[in-house]
């Protein structure tokens, strides 16, 4: 009766196990650049779609003694969801008091808020460029998507809001319907 590996380390006496191994693995890998190189097995190079600017519209909510905290074609350091992004201008900013809804007799009447001093609502619209996938915009490695916290670091400030609107340049800027 045979053994299936020898004395010599060969599986049925014809081939020695470690070959046969290493013969497998190249295969493999040969088998895979061809799919790659063929185009049926997908990479990263074959999901971008094109390159655009985009505009990210984010909401802040923050207390602040300086009104003119942001200025238009200033220039901020943002984070998404932890990833630091670089700087990013800003192209549209509005900072408006927090509001209070007050009932009346006869209505409603909307009136600054006057337990929230120096509290605004902060609007900023930020140009960036990113790459078009099909899950969306990607600026340098970093999706930007509806609803992902970002952060905004300048010389004085470090603030915390919410992405709101994500979209091609050319697209109107929020507030200016």
């Amino acid at each position: 009766m045979m053994a299936i590996i020898d004395a010599n380390g060969k599986v049925f006496g014809k081939f020695n196990l470690l070959d046969a191994g290493f013969t497998a693995l190249l295969g493999v890998v040969l088998l895979g650049v061809v799919l790659v190189q063929s185009g049926v097995q997908a990479t990263s190079k074959n999901m971008v779609q094109g390159e655009t600017d985009i505009h990210i519209s984010l909401y802040l909510r923050t207390r602040t003694l300086k009104e003119s905290i942001f200025k238009v074609g200033d220039e901020t350091n943002i984070t998404v969801r932890n990833q630091p992004r670089g700087k990013v201008a800003i192209v549209y900013a509005q900072l408006d008091p927090v509001k209070a809804l007050v009932a009346q007799a006869s209505g409603y009447k909307i009136f600054p808020d006057p337990l929230s001093s120096n509290m605004y609502d902060i609007k900023l619209v930020l140009k960036d460029h990113a790459t078009i996938t099909p899950e969306g915009y990607v600026a340098e490695g970093v999706k930007m998507k509806i609803g992902l916290p970002i952060e905004l670091e300048g010389m004085d400030y470090r603030l915390s809001g919410t992405i709101t609107k994500v979209e091609p340049v050319g697209e109107p800027l929020v507030g200016k319907e």
